[in-house]
């Protein structure tokens, strides 16, 4: 066992067993550390466990085991209107995984999630990986479930606030590796990269290096850390008023949307794009991270001070954004002309091939590997992933915050957000169905916000009049004295 994962389990031991709020806190911090193994691959089947899937664990057991939180979690699990459709895609999820490899075995050739030789098809059949993906997605559901039943069980304002603080102290971890990467440093976090993933930490984009961290490959480091940012930008003014608030976050967003850009994915890119696309809706409809029409010209003056800086570095040192526009064109605009692209279009034309062999049934979870999430759900799970996903994200769009709670109305433009940055992201590199941490709390985070349980409350009553009404008072059956 190495040094960190020693680390790890101490923490993890202690978020388990004390009354603190640890267990909080562990996911976030653990969420830079994405190709640690902290468990030896030999004793999980080859599998890599990240401290992240521990520590996820270990935040459902932990409010599962209040009374009120494992109440709530069920109520969210068998609403349609609330996790319904996510439950019932990840009980296929698990169905599949051990059914459909089996049915369709040998019949349709697959590209394997762990590939003996590169970009060979194999025949479909059992592996370790199905059970393994089917984990993690339950895992990703029980997450979720879990967020509700913190949120509901307990002082919900004090409860936004720990999480906005946890998430926060994650933040700086992964800014903490980032810049270690980003200065030269990179050999020192080669032992947070023990994991039996494909380690590519070491490569250029043209003449730059790009920015790793302790992931496997920049892009993984650039998605995390532009979803993180959008969620923080649009969360962190919740807090309350204090240094905190006004120096400290706003500086870790700004940090983590710079090692974003610097990341040199296309990926990441794609990420800001969308996260600049909330920012100017939120400023049009009046809904900033800031709040409110006076702090909305305080960021539309921030935003001319911002223009008229660039332009005078643009007098001044008319190269200054050579090294930027040279990433940017090598990253996106000739990524179509690149060995990778075409790679990653091959996986997924054979995912999608995959869907139309198995009748639309979908191979079973962890079947093949692909490079968009939509592809990995219709060739995994077929026409009933594609449904029931697709209607959880409908529902989650849709639904609106709790009336009269400004805080919940910024809970929802952060959820929205990292949401709608998650899935342009999970659909340009997802190799896996597994919704993962963002997009489970986002699920989480716009059902807390909402009048979820008062609508349930509220139908729940409506049933109980119509039944009183169609003459089953028990009363009436009593018998009548004089």
């Amino acid at each position: 066992m190495t040094i960190p994962a020693a680390v790890f389990w101490i923490l993890a031991i202690w978020a388990l067993l004390s009354r603190s709020a640890l267990y909080v806190y562990l996911p976030w911090l653990c969420l830079p550390f994405g190709a640690l193994a902290v468990v030896d691959p030999s004793m999980s089947f080859g599998s890599t466990i990240l401290p992240l899937t521990v520590a996820s664990a270990i935040f459902v057991a932990k409010t599962a085991k209040q009374r009120d939180s494992r109440r709530i979690m069920w109520r969210c699990a068998t609403d349609v209107k609330g996790l319904g459709l996510f439950t019932l895609f990840t009980l296929y999820a698990v169905i599949s995984a051990y059914i459909c490899p089996r049915i369709f075995a040998n019949r349709i050739w697959v590209l394997p999630m762990r590939m003996v030789v590169q970009d060979k098809a194999v025949p479909l059949g059992p592996t370790t990986a199905n059970f393994t993906q089917a984990a993690y997605t339950l895992l990703s559901l029980l997450f979720a479930l879990a967020m509700v039943g913190y949120f509901r069980s307990g002082d919900f304002k004090a409860r936004r606030q720990t999480l906005i603080k946890a998430m926060l102290c994650g933040a700086s971890v992964l800014i903490v590796t980032g810049v270690i990467d980003w200065l030269g440093a990179k050999a020192s976090l080669d032992i947070l990269r023990n994991g039996t993933y494909a380690i590519v930490g070491y490569t250029t984009l043209g003449d730059v290096g790009r920015i790793t961290g302790a992931f496997p490959e920049a892009s993984a480091f650039g998605a995390t850390t532009a979803t993180l940012a959008c969620i923080l930008y649009f969360s962190y003014a919740t807090l309350g008023d204090g240094m905190l608030k006004r120096w400290f976050a706003p500086g870790i967003v700004a940090l983590l949307f710079f090692l974003a850009a610097a990341a040199a994915s296309s990926t990441a890119y794609a990420g800001i794009l969308v996260t600049i696309a909330w920012i100017s809706l939120s400023v049009i409809m009046g809904s900033s991270a800031y709040g409110g029409i006076r702090d909305n010209y305080l960021a539309m003056g921030a935003a001319g001070v911002a223009i008229l800086g660039v332009c005078a570095l643009l007098v001044f040192w008319p190269n200054v954004f050579d090294m930027p526009i040279h990433l940017i064109d090598q990253a996106v605009f000739k990524k179509v002309h690149t060995e990778s692209y075409a790679q990653r279009n091959f996986w997924t034309s054979m995912g999608y091939k995959a869907f139309w062999d198995s009748w639309g049934i979908g191979i079973g979870t962890g079947g093949d590997r692909v490079s968009s999430w939509p592809a990995a759900i219709a060739s995994n799970l077929g026409i009933i992933g594609i449904v029931t996903m697709t209607g959880q994200l409908l529902i989650s769009y849709l639904r609106r915050p709790s009336a009269g709670d400004p805080i919940a109305r910024q809970f929802h433009w952060a959820a929205k957000s990292g949401l709608s940055v998650a899935l342009a992201m999970g659909y340009l590199a997802a190799t896996i169905i597994d919704p993962g941490l963002y997009i489970s709390m986002a699920f989480a985070w716009i059902l807390a916000n909402s009048d979820w349980q008062s609508e349930q409350s509220g139908t729940s009553n409506r049933r109980a009049s119509r039944f009183i009404s169609k003459g089953h008072n028990t009363s009436s059956t009593l018998p009548q004295t004089r």
